[in-house]
């Protein structure tokens, strides 16, 4: 699953604890860029209470691994 599409502070609040618990190994960064800037999605992530290993298994390391890189 990817978050494209809403920018972090109109993600449903239940999609947000499922990718902190169950789906933590099953989401991945999204912007729909040109429709949602990189940077301002990237600011509000930011300021969701996420720890920092889930923070890079959403913005990275979930992705490199679906990608096989």
């Amino acid at each position: 699953m990817d978050l494209s599409g809403w920018m972090p502070r109109y993600i449903d609040e239940q999609v947000l604890q499922y990718a902190k618990s169950l789906l933590a190994d099953k989401v991945m960064f999204g912007t729909d860029y040109p429709m949602l800037e990189p940077g301002p999605w990237l600011e509000q992530f930011a300021a969701l209470d996420f720890d920092e290993e889930i923070k890079r298994k959403i913005l990275w390391e979930n992705a490199e691994e679906f990608l096989e890189l």
